[in-house]
């Protein structure tokens, strides 16, 4: 048979005055708070190369436009290296820049790769 817990109360002060004592004796018992100098991240190793007409600040998905934009259009790979993005995601970026009116071309290059291009840019006030 299972011994039964005694349902007595304990001989502590409840939590909150607990708690409340122990902040009251270490302000008074403790040196003032020094403020600690905020970590700065390294830099990240091993960063894509990316076509020097591209900025370097600017946002994964304008260096795809660029790339597009150009003569010769770009990869699947070449924005793949660009954005560091999956190959699922920049397909699904070139779905998302089509929806925003970005007329986009498909084509194949000599050596059997599909390249892709814009052919025409939306109006300015839809692309915002």
């Amino acid at each position: 048979m299972a011994k039964a817990k005694q349902t007595t109360s304990s001989t502590k002060p409840a939590r909150s005055a607990r708690k409340g004592a122990a902040r009251k004796g270490a302000a008074r018992n403790s040196a003032p708070a020094v403020k600690k100098r905020a970590q700065t991240k390294p830099a990240k190793q091993g960063r894509t190369k990316v076509a020097p007409q591209l900025a370097e600040g600017a946002t994964k998905q304008g260096r795809v436009i660029a790339l597009l934009g150009r003569d010769t259009g770009a990869t699947l790979d070449e924005l793949v290296a660009a954005t560091g993005w999956l190959p699922h995601t920049t397909r699904a970026a070139l779905t998302g820049l089509r929806n925003k009116g970005f007329a986009l071309d498909k084509s194949k290059r000599a050596d059997g790769t599909t390249a892709y291009r814009i052919s025409s840019a939306p109006k300015a006030g839809k692309a915002a």
